[in-house]
Order: C-alpha cells, then structure tokens, then sequence
C-alpha cells in the first residue's frame, strides 16, 4: 500500500476523524450499494464540497452521490421543508428501532428534503453541463445478528498483534535510544561490533546509547508472526476482507468511473506524461538499455581501440580480437543481453546475461567500478542514462539506482564513493533525477569461499559492511569520500535468488556462523536492520540523513520471507508472492507496505504475465508501483519506464487515474526529499493520499477520497471486533441503516404513479402492501391525467 509512510500510520487516529467528517456529505452516502445516481449540490452545501471546489479549480459544482439500494442503507431523517413554493411530498416515516440512539439535534449537513432531492435529480440528469462527484463509501460489512463470530474476534486480536509487532521494529516502538546522544560530541563516541553482531554506541561514561531488540526478541516474535498467519480464523478472515476490498473497488469503477475519466480531464496545466514518477527499483549494471549499452561499446571501439582497459595490458580492441569479434558483432542480438525463455526460474542463466557475449571480462570493463580504467566506461554510460531522465524526454521519470556493496572488503564503500565523485567529463555520476540506494547482495557462501583458508564468520561480513559507515558519520574529516557519499544514499536493499537453499532459522549469533551453509532470510534481514538503525539513531541525533531498508521479498522461495520483512522495513521490491498468504496480503494493506513491483522482469523469471497479481493488489488499495528492475535485459525501448506503465496499462486494463495513482505511489515510497515530494504531491501529502494536490498529482479527489475512506473503515472495523465491541456497534448501524432504506424507499415510491413488487403493486402514499383479496390495478408507469403529463414535460 503506496507509499503511505510512517507519517501516513502515525496520523491515522486524526486522519480517520477527518475521513468520518468528509464522508461524502450526506448519511445517504453510506451504503452497501449496487449503483448511484449523482446529483448537484449548490456550491454553498457543504465544506468539504467547498473543498473540491477550490481544489479543482473550474470543474462543475461537486455533486452528491445517491446510492441506489435494496440492501442497508443508512438512515435519512427528513430535513426542514424547502423554501419552494412547491408542495414536498411526505415520505413514509419509519418507526424507530428500540435500539437507535436519540438522533443528534444538528441538521445533517447537505440534507434534503424528498422535494429537493426531486428537484436536483431532474436537474442533474438533463443538465447540459456534467456533474462531478465526491466519493460515496460501503462499509463492507453485513449488518445482522451473528455478523461478529468468535472467529471474527479472534482473527481481529491476532491481527492486531501483529501489527503491534510492525510497530516494535519498522516504527521503532521496541528500539530505545538516550536523549543524551544528541548532546554528547561525535568526538566522544566510541563504537564496537557487539558479540551479538549489532553496533555498540558509548561514550566512557554511559552505557550504549542505543537499544535495540536482540535476535532472540525478533525470532520468537517472527515464529509467533508465523503463527499468526497460518491461523485459519486469520485467514479466513483476512481472506474474506480482501475479497470485499475487490468488490468495493469495481462497484467503485462502475459507478463513479464516468466521473474519475471528467474529473481528471477538468484538471488543466497537467497530464500523466507531466507527473513525476519514480522508477524505485533499478540496478546500476543494468540501468541502460540493450540499444544504448551497444551503441556505447560501438563508440567506444570506433574511438578508442587502444585504450589498455585490462591490468594484463590488452587494449579494449585487442580483448575483442582475442574473442574472435568485430564491428560486425556489435548487435543486440549477438550481444544477448535480453532476457529470453533459457532465464525462467533460472537465476543463474539470469545472471550470466549480464556478460556480453557470455564473456565476464566484458561486464569488467563495461559494467564495474573496480578495473584498470576505474570504472570510467560504466560512469559515461551511466551519466548517459542520467542525461536522458533530465532532458525529460517522453515523460518525468526518475530513478532510485542500486550501488553493490558486498561485504568482501572494506575498501568497497572507498572504492564506490570515489568512482561516484569522481570529476568525470561532464562532472561526478550524481544528478538530481536520481537516489542512490546500496544493495547487498546475500553472498555468503561465495565470502566463505574465498576466505576457505581462514577462519571467518558471518560477524567478518557484518564489519566490512557497516565500518565504514560508521567512522565516515563519527569521523567525516577523516573520511570525507565515504561521509559525502552517504549525504546521496537514501536506502539499503539486499538482493540474491531467494529460492537458495538455506538453513533453518536460528538464534545464533554471527560469530558462530562459520559454515558454508547460507544463513535464513530472516536471521540476515535482522542483522541487516539492527545495524542500519544504529546508524540511523546516531545520524538523526546529528541532523544527518538517514536509510529506508527496502529488501527484495516475495519475488520467489518461502512466502514466510515476507513476514520477516512486514517487521523490519518501509517498503519493498516484487512482493508478488503475497497471492498466496492471504494474512500477510491483508496486513501489507492495512499498514500500507509499499510494493515496487516488475511484471515485465516478473514474467521473464518467475511468473508470467497473466498470473500476475498486481491488478489483483492495485485494485484492493494495496501500496503499489512499478518499476523497470533490469533495462537491459528486459526492456526494448530508451524509455524502460514507459513501457513498463504502458505493458501494464494494456495487460491489466488500467485507466489514466490508475496509472496516475500508481505514479504517486512511487514517489510516496521514494526516498526523495520531503521538499522534493511536497512540490510533486503538495504541501499536505503527509496526511494521507486524499490531502495530494490533485492539480499536481492529476488524481481525482474522489479517487483518493474512496482510497482513504476504505483504509480508515478497516482500521476502526479492525479495532472495534479485536476490542470486543463489534456486536453493539453493528447492531446499533443496523438500526439506522434500515430505517434508511425506508426513507429511500419512501423517495422513489413518491416519484412513481404505481411501483410493482412481485405479485403486489404499491400506489401512491401507500405504507402497508394491500391484502390479497382486494383487487390490483394494472402496472403503469404513465402520468394519470395529460394535464399532469404536460406539465412534467414543461418542467
């Protein structure tokens, strides 16, 4: 879900009671509806009418959304008789359940009486201007005796435990830090790797400044979290909302779908090419695509053929001559670079098409940063890359590309800051329509590899990864390379083929890894996290930037991966196998996990296109978005990001909202400045999606709104059933919901001559069915006299 950040949750108890407030603005509104009709309102109804009205700037008068039902409709007291002259026709009144609480003396806002609400329909259907619409919500919920089982209660308690679990880790409610670190120097600062495998931070009179739960803590809350989710009251449970989620959005569609395609098209000065979208996944080494990596190595044979590019001497036409390889090669084809049906569920063919040519010294001097020439052909082309985002051709895209940091060595961060820095032609690979991110790959095995001969642990990995960062933030003069670089850094991801095989999760502590074997996915991700919110405390504390931690999760192997990751991160890359754990599906909704998801790279690796579930996840209000993963080996065009939204747009039948709306979720899970996301989302973005700019993010408000209404309903409906009052709370909207299908009722009956009902025909003014033996009249839907078919067709 997205993104909605931390900021999104934190201000959901205020959000929900502004979200109650602008419900769309009459109780009619509320309704388990099949349909709706959408009537004008005068400009002075209501203010949140008054909102939409600014908002859109010259779109036509809001207008208000009448369900039209059979089932549960709320209640619709009659308002103050209008000031027309006309006659208001009496609308059946309802008896009162025993169990309605006394209604409030306040006038509901914007209500009508049956005569207005008669008035504005005809004016609203012929009206030469169309109406636009606020959003009208369903509470998803069947109100009657038995609706809350025991189930119900017990899926919504373990629902709740495990969001309080997110809280603990990824919000930081179980990690504690001293208020005296802000004050003390970064001179007085002392670090250490703990035994535990976690940064110490102390000064020589306190103890460590920051606590943060021990792998004990996460693996019995992760086991339990497991629990949690295999529950079959939880999934059913969870299975169900979902299922509603889905059916809310396409009555959504159908409803309102006429008014989001006006809507937008009333929104001037901007369009979906003109909104920003970020490209949040996206690996450096395959950030171009297959046409400008050739015509790059082309130029480059063409220009310079006696540039020494190996450290043995061969000069970058030699190496070609040695391969057997001429001008003539320099195709895409015969580069084979593009993903084909040899990489499906193969990562290790995946991998090799990195190569060009299957020859790895290829991607040494193309595609690394460590070689003879360092890393001067892969900044050129990477700063080419750049150069097209900031042109913005096509559209406005931007990047958020991957920086590999492998823990082998502690030179690496040395070795990427400098390549980084570096005063290239044209100046350093950094550019304002790009973040950096610094992956991680999962390499173990390959680090006890190479270290076979020495005695070495997981604790060895762990040093060479978080040292450096750590002396460049307490000691930046002494390291200003690195301590700049981090200034440019906005998140951590850890990548490999979660489908390897690997041990068992454990409590074991890094320095008794020592086998070849891979450690869990869970134990990795926790020792990663542990480490980045050290970091993190002692920058905040500082005024330093600090590090999302967005892991790959869910693109294949154990569905149990994403558990780990609802815990400890923001947001993360695929996610598609959540189709199949309905709980955690359910639980990466309700906190708005952001989702960049890559069906293009999806379909070429793991799943194809037409089992897909990212419309499934789009359509249930899950935190979605798209990215590219890898340009050069799965994307045809100079524009990866394009063709991704535009593949998407045809293959999940997407409207210009949609793609609008996931555009936005990428820049809500970025790591762009929050000045940066407030001139493309507006001022007010961190209270939640319905408080966007529309005129910059060309969404209709009465998306958002629909957005944020169901969030809110599922959070208060969460806690109202865990907390034991669900029964008393639905009984009492029972009540009211049926006295309000009698009032709707009432409405349409007064506007027909005769109404049939199976075998019974309702007359005018009618409240009781006629008995059985009193003769029918015949079904007309005509006016009685000509005199008053004349008139109506006058008015």
């Amino acid at each position: 879900m997205s993104k909605m950040s931390n900021n999104d949750l934190t201000h959901l108890e205020e959000s929900t009671n502004d979200v109650i407030a602008s419900l769309p603005d009459t109780n009619l509104h509320r309704s388990s509806s099949i349909g709706q009709i959408s009537i004008p309102i005068s400009s002075n109804s209501s203010n949140s009418s008054t909102q939409t009205s600014s908002m859109a700037g010259s779109m036509a008068p809001p207008t208000l959304c009448i369900p039209i039902t059979t089932d549960a409709p709320t209640n619709a007291p009659p308002a103050p008789p209008s000031d027309s002259s006309s006659p208001t026709p009496s609308v059946p009144k309802t008896p009162k359940p025993h169990h309605m609480r006394k209604p409030s003396s306040k006038r509901p806002r914007d209500m009508m009486s049956a005569a207005t609400l008669n008035e504005n329909l005809n004016e609203g259907l012929s009206s030469s201007n169309p109406p636009t619409s606020l959003s009208f919500t369903r509470s998803l919920m069947f109100y009657g005796h038995g609706t809350v089982t025991t189930e119900n209660f017990q899926a919504c308690k373990f629902l709740q435990e495990a969001r309080d679990m997110r809280k603990k880790y990824c919000m930081l409610k179980g990690v504690y830090t001293s208020p005296s670190l802000k004050s003390t120097p970064l001179s007085s600062i002392q670090y250490s790797f703990s035994k535990e495998g976690v940064l110490s931070l102390r000064s020589s009179s306190t103890s460590s400044f920051l606590k943060i739960p021990s792998i004990f803590d996460f693996m019995s809350d992760y086991n339990r979290l497991k629990q949690i989710c295999q529950d079959g009251a939880t999934r059913s449970f969870s299975f169900t909302r979902l299922q509603l989620l889905s059916s809310a959005f396409k009555t959504h569609i159908i409803a309102n779908g006429h008014v989001e395609m006006e809507a937008q098209s009333r929104l001037l000065g901007t369009d979906f090419y003109r909104t920003p979208k970020v490209d949040n996944h996206i690996h450096l080494a395959a950030a171009a695509s297959a046409k400008q990596f050739v015509d790059f190595v082309r130029e480059k044979l063409e220009n310079e053929p006696d540039t020494v590019v190996l450290e043995e001497g061969d000069t970058l036409k030699e190496v070609f001559d040695k391969a057997g390889l001429d001008a003539d090669h320099l195709t895409i084809d015969a580069f084979n670079v593009l993903a084909d049906y040899s990489v499906y569920q193969r990562f290790d063919n995946f991998n090799s098409k990195y190569s060009p040519f299957k020859l790895a010294q290829m991607r040494r001097i193309f595609l690394k940063v460590d070689n003879h020439i360092e890393g001067r052909y892969f900044a050129e082309l990477t700063k080419r890359v750049f150069a097209r985002h900031e042109q913005d051709k096509g559209h406005r895209a931007l990047t958020e590309m991957r920086l590999s940091v492998y823990g082998m060595e502690r030179q690496e961060w040395l070795q990427n800051a400098k390549w980084v820095l570096k005063n290239w032609e044209g100046g350093p690979v950094l550019s304002k329509k790009n973040k950096w991110l610094v992956q991680i790959p999962r390499l173990w095995r390959i680090y006890k590899f190479k270290h076979k001969d020495s005695v070495s642990s997981f604790h060895d990995m762990i040093e060479n990864i978080f040292t450096p960062m750590v002396e460049a933030t307490l000691r930046p003069e002494e390291n200003p390379e690195v301590a700049e670089l981090l200034k440019n850094v906005v998140g951590f991801d850890s990548v490999d083929d979660e489908g390897n095989p690997e041990a068992p999760c454990c409590t074991k502590h890094p320095k008794e890894w020592t086998t070849s074997e891979n450690p869990a996915y869970a134990w990795q991700l926790y020792y990663l996290w542990a480490n980045i919110k050290v970091i993190n405390g002692l920058r905040s504390s500082k005024g330093l930037n600090t590090f999302a931690f967005r892991p790959h999760a869910g693109e294949t192997g154990d569905v149990m991966h994403l558990a780990a990751t609802y815990m400890l991160c923001e947001s993360i890359n695929h996610g598609i196998n959540l189709d199949k754990q309905v709980s955690l599906q359910y639980l990466y909704f309700l906190d708005q996990v952001g989702l960049s998801i890559s069906p293009l790279s999806n379909n070429f690796l793991f799943r194809k296109m037409k089992d897909s579930p990212f419309s499934k996840f789009f359509r249930r209000g899950m935190n979605v978005a798209l990215s590219t993963d890898d340009p050069l080996l799965f994307h045809l065009s100079d524009d990866p990001l394009l063709e991704e939204y535009s593949v998407a747009r045809a293959s999940f039948d997407l409207s210009m909202t949609d793609m609008c709306e996931i555009a936005r979720n990428s820049i809500m899970q970025s790591g762009f400045s929050d000045t940066e996301k407030r001139e493309w989302l507006g001022k007010y973005y961190k209270r939640g999606v319905k408080h966007c700019d529309v005129l910059k993010t060309h969404i209709p408000l009465i998306r958002a709104k629909f957005r944020a209404e169901h969030l809110a309903l599922e959070h208060m409906m969460l806690k109202l059933i865990a907390s034991d009052k669900g029964d008393g709370v639905l009984e009492m909207m029972m009540g009211q919901y049926g006295a309000s299908r009698d009032a709707h009722r009432g409405i349409l009956y007064e506007n027909f001559i005769t109404v049939p009902d199976g075998e019974t025909v309702w007359m005018p003014g009618q409240t009781e069915p006629p008995s059985m033996d009193a003769p029918q009249p015949s079904v007309s839907f005509e006016s009685k006299t000509e005199d008053e078919d004349e008139n109506n067709k006058t008015k």
